[in-house]
C-alpha cells in the first residue's frame, strides 16, 4: 500500500493537524451526544427536534479525545499511555456509557495488565470485533489526512489497546480513511463523489466483513436511509461489520451537510434499534471536517465542552 504524497509545508504543520482534530472533535461530540439522546427519546428523530439542556457524550468523544491527546503529545500513537488514559478515563467516569467488553478490559488495564494481555482475553482469545475502534478512528484520519497509509497505519494502534480482532480494526481502518478524504475534500486534493471516496475507503480496508459491508454500502447510493439501514445494519450487534457500512454510507452521501448527515443516519435507525451515538460519532467526526459551517450554532451551543488538553499532566 503506498502512501498518499504530502502537501505542501503549510498544509501539514502542526497547527493545522491539531485544528482537523479539533474540527473532528466538535463534530463527533454532537453527533455523539444527539445521538444518545436520540436513543432513548425516539420522537425526536421523527420530528427532527433537538433536546433542550446539555447534551452529555459518551465513551465515544472520551476515548477520541485520549487519541487526540496522545497524537497531540507526540505526533503519533503511544499505544501503552494510550491504554492508562484510556483506563484512566473509565475509572473516572464509568457511567459514561462504556460496553461490556470494554468495561471488562479496561478494568483488567487498570488492574495493572498489559493492554495486550487484556485485549485478548475476550471471545476465546480471538479478541473484540466491536464498533468501539471505529467510533474513536475519525481523530486519527483529520490528523494523517495528508497520508492514507500512515492514517490506516496509526488507526490499528489506537485500536488494538482494546480491540484485537481484525474486524475491529478494519472497521477503525475505514473510518480514519473517510475522515482523511473528508478533510482532502475541503482541500480540494480530492473528488467529493461518493463513488470515488468509497473505492478508496474499500482500498485501504482489510478483507473481511466490513469490507463487504462497504462494498454493499457502495451499490445503494440511490437508496433511502431506511433501506440502507435494513441491509447493512445500524449497529444492533455492536460490531464493526454491522455499524461501519451504514455511518459511512451517511457521512459519503452527505459530506456537505452536517445537520442532513445526522438526521439521514439518525433516520435508518428502525424503531430507535440501533447504535445512535456510535453511529452519530461517527458521522459527525467526518462531515464535522468536511462541512463545519452547516453544524447548527444551537447544537455547539447544547453539547457538554471538549478541550483538547483533555488528560495533559
Amino acid at each position: 500500500m503506498q502512501a498518499s504524497p504530502h502537501f505542501s509545508a503549510e498544509q501539514t504543520t502542526i497547527d493545522a493537524r491539531l485544528g482537523h482534530m479539533r474540527r473532528c472533535l466538535a463534530g463527533l461530540s454532537i453527533g455523539d451526544g444527539l445521538g444518545r439522546l436520540i436513543f432513548t427519546i425516539p420522537d425526536l428523530r421523527l420530528h427532527r427536534r433537538v433536546p433542550d439542556g446539555t447534551w452529555c457524550y459518551s465513551d465515544d468523544t472520551r476515548m477520541a479525545l485520549a487519541i487526540a491527546d496522545n497524537l497531540a503529545r507526540h505526533g503519533t500513537v503511544h499505544q501503552d499511555e494510550l491504554a492508562r488514559q484510556f483506563a484512566e478515563d473509565f475509572l473516572a467516569q464509568p457511567e459514561r456509557g462504556y460496553g461490556a467488553v470494554a468495561y471488562y478490559i479496561l478494568h483488567k488495564i487498570a488492574s495493572g495488565m498489559h493492554w495486550r494481555e487484556a485485549s485478548t482475553m475476550v471471545y476465546s482469545g480471538r479478541g473484540s470485533k466491536g464498533n468501539g475502534g471505529a467510533m474513536r478512528a475519525p481523530v486519527v484520519g483529520a490528523y494523517f489526512y495528508d497520508d492514507l497509509a500512515m492514517a490506516v497505519h496509526e488507526s490499528i494502534k489506537a485500536t488494538e489497546p482494546t480491540h484485537a480482532h481484525p474486524e475491529g480494526q478494519a472497521g477503525a481502518v475505514a473510518v480514519a480513511v473517510a475522515a482523511a478524504l473528508a478533510v482532502r475534500v475541503v482541500l480540494k486534493h480530492q473528488p467529493s463523489q461518493p463513488a470515488e471516496l468509497f473505492r478508496q475507503v474499500i482500498e485501504h480496508t482489510p478483507e473481511g466483513e466490513v469490507r463487504r459491508g462497504l462494498q454493499r454500502a457502495a451499490q445503494l447510493l440511490d437508496a433511502t436511509p431506511q433501506q440502507v439501514g435494513n441491509e447493512l445494519g445500524t449497529g444492533v450487534n455492536v460490531l464493526a461489520e454491522d455499524t461501519v457500512p451504514l455511518a459511512l454510507w451517511c457521512a459519503l452521501t452527505t459530506l456537505h451537510d452536517y445537520e442532513e448527515a445526522l438526521w439521514k443516519t439518525f433516520n435508518a435507525l428502525q424503531e430507535s434499534e440501533g447504535d445512535s451515538d456510535t453511529l452519530g460519532a461517527m458521522v459527525g467526526g467526518i462531515v464535522g471536517l468536511s462541512a463545519p459551517d452547516t453544524v447548527p450554532p444551537l447544537w455547539c451551543d447544547r453539547v457538554e465542552p471538549v478541550n483538547l488538553d483533555h488528560g495533559k499532566k
